[in-house]
């Protein structure tokens, strides 16, 4: 809540856009496949806003608040019920959780991901039941499809756990039990497997009017290998790696930005559980795969990297109990280099600094064109600078409010818009849906083909009218402002 509190009234989180424009819609399913996606969000925000009549941005900053404290209480349950920790250690690892940046960075924007790892978090219990009654494997069997409903990504690690624990079971000669927990996945996987073969064979839905879309996908595979892509070749607004170089540097700085803190007391607290064995094995592939096979490996390496520090995390409190209980310092090996030692106090010095990172990251502010405390070139596209902005500075957004409300009012329909992947979505909620948009990424020439061959004669882009080093876009000398509102300002370019 401190990041929401300090940003008011203004929404944080590049995504959030998004959420706001999709509650305002008010449509949770456009066609009956949508019941095999993941909706659970919307299936509860869009009921609560009609009966609320709220803002959406006001609804957001209340609810996200509500879904990051679910998932530190997921956090303390899956300590106490599946590790058997005592409250108070229970309670030290949801308490370390909130104050990670990868957790806090997760939260900015991800809302369906939060949603759908909470609910992964509270089902793990129920499939390490050793003896599970009919009763307990219906709530398994509940809450499975509350995950497949909730996130992609959930639904992911749910069906490892499964794996993990199915594995174990057979290796013990517990063939019964295993049978009972597949037999109540059953519905989950039915769901997901449908949502999956949709993908495949998608079923084509009538075009969205006044919209047409200016750019191609590059590096990212198709059919059934959409979730692959070729790191080296893939271009868009968050990923392009021109060499192998700038791809390492991503990764391994956004690693050390994130668990720098964290992971000697990981590497001293790591444990073996069957489930977490299998969610650290998966998540790794997922971050680190692109520097092994980096033309052949799973999409989105970043968001898999912050979904780590949920075991991480788990480690990292263990590794710091430990320290604290024993009498001599913790060692852990670095071959050839020696070993290195953690005493109580680098322990609680670490844990502290991770704190504070996390505090920091919560409260400072933007620091205008030159960004926040977290700025750096190599992971400024996957962890904001500071929370307290979203897809543009705070400082930006009541201009870019009033640049589209402008466009509203004044645009007709011998006008398009030609609308950058930042601001998209911040036109889709502000226009009424009588204009046409022209969606691109960074190439505006193709979006301007795009939209001379289909008839326009006269565009309008809503831009910054200084640069301020976002997005790596600035718009050509052709286009002419014509409307200014403090930083931002709205250009025309007539064919």
């Amino acid at each position: 809540m401190i990041p929401e509190l300090l940003s008011y009234p203004y929404p944080i989180g590049f995504d959030t856009i998004y959420y706001a424009w999709k509650i305002g819609e008010g449509v949770v399913w456009a066609h009956w496949s949508g019941v095999f996606d993941s909706w659970l969000l919307y299936g509860v925000l869009i009921p609560l806003h009609g009966l609320l009549n709220a803002d959406p941005f006001l609804l957001l900053k209340l609810t996200m608040p509500q879904l990051f404290g679910l998932n530190a209480c997921a956090v303390y349950y899956v300590a106490t019920k599946t590790l058997k920790w005592s409250p108070r250690k229970g309670l030290f690892a949801a308490g370390l959780f909130s104050f990670q940046v990868a957790a806090l960075g997760i939260s900015w924007h991800f809302y369906r991901n939060m949603l759908g790892l909470a609910v992964v978090l509270f089902t793990i219990p129920w499939i390490l039941e050793e003896k599970a009654d009919f009763k307990k494997l219906i709530v398994f069997s509940v809450l499975s499809v509350l995950a497949v409903f909730s996130h992609e990504y959930a639904s992911v690690l749910l069906f490892a756990a499964v794996l993990g624990v199915v594995t174990s079971h057979f290796s013990r000669g517990k063939g019964r039990e295993a049978a009972a927990i597949l037999s109540a996945t059953l519905p989950a996987a039915a769901v997901f497997l449908i949502g999956i073969l949709l993908r495949f064979y998608p079923i084509h839905l009538a075009a969205e009017p006044n919209l047409l879309v200016a750019f191609q996908t590059q590096g990212h595979y198709s059919g059934p290998l959409f979730f692959m892509t070729e790191y080296l070749s893939v271009a868009d607004t968050f990923q392009h790696y021109p060499t192998y170089f700038d791809l390492a540097a991503s990764v391994g700085s956004l690693l050390v930005l994130l668990y720098a803190a964290l992971l000697p007391l990981v590497f001293v607290g790591f444990f073996r559980q069957k489930i977490l064995d299998v969610w650290t094995a998966i998540l790794c592939v997922g971050a680190f795969g692109c520097l092994v096979v980096p033309f052949f490996a799973l999409d989105f390496w970043n968001r898999w990297m912050f979904m780590l520090v949920y075991p991480l995390t788990l480690y990292a409190a263990n590794g710091f109990v430990k320290i604290l209980h024993s009498a001599m310092p913790a060692a852990f090996p670095l071959g050839r280099l020696g070993s290195l030692r953690v005493g109580k106090r680098a322990a609680k010095g670490l844990a502290l600094v991770s704190v504070v990172s996390g505090f920091v990251f919560m409260t400072s502010p933007m620091f205008l064109d030159s960004g926040g405390v977290f700025a750096l070139p190599t992971t400024v596209v996957y962890l904001p600078s500071t929370m307290r902005c979203n897809a543009v500075p705070l400082v930006d957004v009541d201009g870019v409010v009033e640049a589209f409300r402008w466009i509203d009012a004044t645009m007709n329909g011998d006008s398009w818009l030609l609308a950058h992947d930042a601001l998209f979505y911040w036109a889709k909620f502000s226009l009424d849906g009588q204009h046409t948009i022209v969606f691109f990424k960074n190439d505006v020439n193709l979006a301007i083909g795009l939209g001379v061959k289909a008839g326009c004669k006269r565009f309008l882009l809503v831009w910054w009218n200084r640069d301020i080093g976002w997005y790596g876009f600035t718009v050509p000398e052709t286009f002419k402002p014509i409307y200014d509102a403090d930083r931002i300002s709205v250009f025309e370019y007539v064919v």
